[in-house]
């Protein structure tokens, strides 16, 4: 059912007219005579299903908006789970992604990639994910019990893909370096409950900026003595110890690092991603008692915006 209402009240409105008219299934429906329920039930479970490891079905997609290009992830139904190698996205996937990613970026002034959930995490979290993950790859009790972990802590995230990770941070790199490409790289993210902005910095020197910005606007509660971890998490210091627990753990060493900018914020929160010319900024706000927004964090991501830009 979830599939089946995403699939008509969300990603239809995310396709292209052309990409509309070209589509089996939006086809299908169109021509159906009545209740299309038996339709969406086919789909739905054609999406949800593994085959050859990729999914029955691409959520992922592109919008074109001036210079700016939009390239949302499907980091939630497309994971490849079964089958002993866990991914992010299924190989066919992620080259849609790639393709599109690398797709005429001499023209672009910004790429923006979406992901629900964040490709950088606070470096010592991610850390304790890729450990999490090394582990529960193990046989006998050590593994059985990292996998429990795992699910029973939702250590879901990029770094517990770490081939996924890895791939993800390839592609963003070849963006970075590319030669007369965007001004600035940014992945929009959400879910972990609390908001933030990092700059990743990747040993190749590139002019191109590239920035996690994590905004979660519906605040689920976060209970007092978890905002200490999520500050700790930003350590540095904390950080060159997990970073080497995951190396000894057997993690490679990561091809870029980042470091915090703003937040962790929490409540609830709005970001605003602003771009004019090679410029942009992103701006946090979070709501004031008498319901208007007061802004607590700009944070530019190139140069400065010009007024009301």
């Amino acid at each position: 059912a979830g599939l089946g209402s995403y699939w008509v009240y969300q990603h239809l409105g995310n396709l292209s007219p052309s990409e509309l008219a070209a589509n089996e299934d939006y086809r299908k429906a169109l021509a159906a005579d009545g209740d299309c329920w038996p339709l969406l039930v086919e789909l739905a479970d054609r999406a949800d299903s593994e085959v050859d490891g990729d999914k029955g079905l691409r959520f992922s997609f592109r919008w074109d908006l001036g210079r700016s290009r939009l390239v949302m992830v499907d980091s939630r139904n497309a994971r490849i789970l079964d089958g002993g190698e866990r991914k992010m996205l299924g190989d066919r996937e992620f080259r849609w992604v790639e393709d599109n990613v690398a797709d005429a970026l001499d023209t672009l002034d910004h790429l923006i990639i979406g992901s629900s959930l964040p490709w950088l995490l606070p470096p010592a979290l991610g850390d304790l994910q890729t450990v999490n993950e090394i582990a529960a790859e193990r046989t006998g009790v050590r593994g059985t019990v990292a996998e429990k972990i795992r699910q029973t802590a939702d250590l879901e995230h990029w770094p517990a893909f770490f081939a996924s990770f890895l791939r993800l941070s390839e592609l963003i790199l070849d963006a970075a370096t590319t030669q007369n490409g965007p001004a600035t790289i940014s992945v929009l993210s959400g879910d972990v409950h609390h908001s933030y902005a990092a700059r990743a910095d990747f040993p190749a020197a590139a002019e191109t900026r590239v920035h996690q910005l994590v905004c979660s606007p519906v605040h689920n509660y976060v209970p007092a003595y978890v905002k200490p971890a999520f500050r700790l998490g930003w350590s540095p210091r904390v950080a060159r110890w997990t970073r080497r627990w995951a190396r000894r753990a057997g993690s490679p060493e990561l091809p870029v690092s980042w470091r915090n900018l703003s937040g962790p914020l929490f409540g609830n929160t709005i970001a605003t991603l602003n771009a004019h010319g090679r410029s942009a900024a992103v701006v946090f706000e979070q709501p004031r008692e008498d319901g208007t927004l007061a802004e607590v964090a700009p944070v530019p991501l190139s140069g400065p915006l010009p007024s009301g830009g």
